[in-house]
Protein backbone atom coordinates (compact mmCIF):
# COMPACT_ATOMS: atom_id res chain seq x y z
CA UNK A 1 0.00 0.00 0.00
CA UNK A 2 2.71 2.60 0.83
CA UNK A 3 4.36 1.88 -2.53
CA UNK A 4 1.23 1.85 -4.70
CA UNK A 5 -0.98 4.52 -3.10
CA UNK A 6 1.00 7.59 -4.26
CA UNK A 7 1.39 6.12 -7.75
CA UNK A 8 -2.30 5.33 -8.13
CA UNK A 9 -3.18 8.85 -6.97
CA UNK A 10 -1.65 10.19 -10.20
CA UNK A 11 -4.33 10.28 -12.93
CA UNK A 12 -1.63 10.32 -15.64
CA UNK A 13 -0.18 6.97 -14.51
CA UNK A 14 -0.03 4.28 -17.16
CA UNK A 15 0.04 0.69 -15.92
CA UNK A 16 1.91 -1.75 -18.16
CA UNK A 17 1.53 -5.47 -17.42
CA UNK A 18 4.29 -7.57 -18.93
CA UNK A 19 5.96 -10.95 -18.94
CA UNK A 20 7.41 -13.63 -21.17
CA UNK A 21 5.48 -16.68 -22.39
CA UNK A 22 2.74 -17.75 -19.98
CA UNK A 23 3.60 -14.76 -17.78
CA UNK A 24 2.68 -12.48 -20.70
CA UNK A 25 -0.60 -14.37 -20.98
CA UNK A 26 -1.35 -13.60 -17.32
CA UNK A 27 -0.96 -9.88 -17.99
CA UNK A 28 -3.08 -10.00 -21.13
CA UNK A 29 -5.83 -11.85 -19.27
CA UNK A 30 -5.80 -9.41 -16.36
CA UNK A 31 -5.54 -6.08 -18.24
CA UNK A 32 -9.17 -5.81 -19.46
CA UNK A 33 -10.49 -6.67 -16.00
CA UNK A 34 -8.24 -4.08 -14.33
CA UNK A 35 -9.19 -1.44 -16.91
CA UNK A 36 -12.89 -2.06 -16.32
CA UNK A 37 -12.67 -2.18 -12.52
CA UNK A 38 -10.32 0.76 -12.03
CA UNK A 39 -10.98 3.03 -15.00
CA UNK A 40 -7.20 3.31 -15.35
CA UNK A 41 -5.04 3.11 -18.45
CA UNK A 42 -3.91 -0.52 -18.22
CA UNK A 43 -2.16 -2.26 -21.13
CA UNK A 44 -0.40 -5.62 -21.46
CA UNK A 45 2.56 -6.51 -23.66
CA UNK A 46 5.00 -9.36 -24.00
CA UNK A 47 8.49 -8.48 -22.87
CA UNK A 48 9.83 -9.72 -26.21
CA UNK A 49 7.74 -7.03 -27.92
CA UNK A 50 8.90 -4.29 -25.54
CA UNK A 51 12.58 -5.21 -25.91
CA UNK A 52 12.33 -5.24 -29.72
CA UNK A 53 10.90 -1.71 -29.90
CA UNK A 54 10.61 -0.13 -26.43
CA UNK A 55 9.41 3.32 -27.47
CA UNK A 56 6.46 1.78 -29.29
CA UNK A 57 5.22 0.46 -25.93
CA UNK A 58 6.71 2.77 -23.28
CA UNK A 59 5.76 6.46 -23.20
CA UNK A 60 8.49 8.73 -21.76
CA UNK A 61 5.90 11.50 -21.29
CA UNK A 62 3.88 9.53 -18.73
CA UNK A 63 4.67 8.10 -15.33
CA UNK A 64 4.59 4.34 -15.73
CA UNK A 65 4.06 1.43 -13.37
CA UNK A 66 5.55 -1.66 -15.00
CA UNK A 67 4.02 -4.79 -13.48
CA UNK A 68 6.29 -7.73 -14.28
CA UNK A 69 4.96 -11.27 -13.99
CA UNK A 70 7.80 -13.81 -13.86
CA UNK A 71 7.99 -17.41 -12.79
CA UNK A 72 11.78 -17.80 -12.94
CA UNK A 73 12.59 -14.09 -12.86
CA UNK A 74 15.62 -14.82 -15.01
CA UNK A 75 14.28 -14.41 -18.55
CA UNK A 76 16.72 -12.12 -20.40
CA UNK A 77 13.85 -10.20 -22.01
CA UNK A 78 12.13 -9.64 -18.65
CA UNK A 79 15.31 -8.27 -17.09
CA UNK A 80 16.00 -6.15 -20.19
CA UNK A 81 12.47 -4.72 -20.09
CA UNK A 82 12.82 -3.37 -16.55
CA UNK A 83 16.28 -2.01 -17.34
CA UNK A 84 15.00 -0.30 -20.51
CA UNK A 85 12.08 1.21 -18.63
CA UNK A 86 14.46 2.72 -16.08
CA UNK A 87 16.72 4.03 -18.85
CA UNK A 88 14.01 5.48 -21.09
CA UNK A 89 11.32 6.69 -18.69
CA UNK A 90 11.91 9.67 -16.38
CA UNK A 91 9.22 8.29 -14.05
CA UNK A 92 9.32 4.50 -14.00
CA UNK A 93 8.13 2.32 -11.14
CA UNK A 94 8.04 -1.45 -10.90
CA UNK A 95 5.83 -4.00 -9.23
CA UNK A 96 7.48 -7.38 -9.69
CA UNK A 97 5.59 -10.60 -9.05
CA UNK A 98 8.21 -13.36 -9.10
CA UNK A 99 8.33 -16.96 -7.89
CA UNK A 100 12.10 -17.15 -7.44
CA UNK A 101 13.50 -15.01 -4.59
CA UNK A 102 17.04 -15.50 -5.94
CA UNK A 103 16.20 -14.42 -9.49
CA UNK A 104 17.79 -11.57 -11.41
CA UNK A 105 14.53 -9.60 -11.16
CA UNK A 106 14.40 -10.06 -7.38
CA UNK A 107 18.04 -8.95 -7.12
CA UNK A 108 17.28 -5.91 -9.29
CA UNK A 109 14.43 -5.02 -6.94
CA UNK A 110 16.76 -4.99 -3.92
CA UNK A 111 19.05 -2.48 -5.64
CA UNK A 112 16.40 0.10 -6.55
CA UNK A 113 14.10 2.44 -4.68
CA UNK A 114 11.42 2.51 -7.39
CA UNK A 115 10.58 -1.19 -7.09
CA UNK A 116 8.24 -3.31 -4.99
CA UNK A 117 8.89 -7.02 -5.36
CA UNK A 118 6.48 -9.73 -4.22
CA UNK A 119 7.70 -13.32 -4.09
CA UNK A 120 4.86 -15.67 -4.97
CA UNK A 121 4.78 -19.39 -4.16
CA UNK A 122 5.86 -21.69 -6.96
CA UNK A 123 3.37 -24.13 -8.31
Amino acid sequence: QPFLAPLLANPRLQIVLCGAGSSAFAGRALAPWLRERTGRDVVAYGTTDIVANPLQYLDPDRPTLLVSFARSGNSPESVATVELADQLLPESYHLMLVCNPDSRLAQYAHQRGNVCSLVMPQG
